[in-house]
């Protein structure tokens, strides 16, 4: 049985996977701060947005189906 998430991710329009993106990034932004580090400066600048995108892929195993 596939998580009804699973089922919203792989139907996700490519507004909902911008969406689910940035709130990936702000999560991502949160635990920074939570650590000390500053995202805003220039060493981390886009740090949020590529760890965003790389989980995303690095799940997108997630979206696929397999042949059975």
């Amino acid at each position: 049985m596939v998580a009804k998430s699973t089922v919203l991710r792989l139907n996700a329009t490519p507004d909902e996977k911008t969406a689910r993106e940035q709130k990936l990034a702000a999560a991502v932004r949160t635990v920074l701060e939570c650590i000390g580090e500053d995202p805003d400066r220039e060493g981390l600048l886009l740090t949020t947005e590529r760890y965003a995108k790389a989980l995303m892929w690095m799940t997108k195993g997630y979206e696929e189906r397999l042949a059975g």
